[in-house]
């Protein structure tokens, strides 16, 4: 498995160099960012599938092809979940990426002394 996961490494790395498309690029770097978050907050979009799934009557042939939709669901769920906690400055911690940066703390701007007299204190 390590061998595999090697050469499909390798074989990305080679794709992005000789013309990745930019979207796609942006889409990975963007997943690999709260990948960590997904893995953690999965279980609230596997919930919300499985109350969902209760109150559906259907066989389950139907349930069975609908395994790449609920996949696709608590991949987007859990997606879009682990982005808002990641641009939200207060819950980058719950996806183990803290924001070091408040933006409600008031910075104090440099001021530009446009004057021709020397600073002498």
């Amino acid at each position: 498995m390590i061998t595999v996961i090697f050469f499909v490494g390798k074989q990305y790395a080679a794709w992005r160099e000789h013309g990745m498309p930019g979207w796609l690029d942006r889409l990975i770097q963007r997943f690999a960012k709260v990948s960590f978050g997904m893995y953690l907050n999965q279980i609230i979009g596997l919930t919300l599938l499985k109350i969902g799934l209760s109150h559906l009557a259907v066989s389950d042939l139907t349930l069975m092809f609908l395994i790449p939709v609920g996949y696709l669901f608590v991949l987007g769920y859990s997606f879009t979940l682990a982005w808002l906690c990641y641009k939200v400055w207060p819950l980058g911690i719950f996806v183990g990426r803290p924001q070091k940066v408040n933006p409600f703390k008031r910075h104090r701007a440099s001021t530009l002394v446009l004057s021709d007299k020397p600073n002498r204190k």
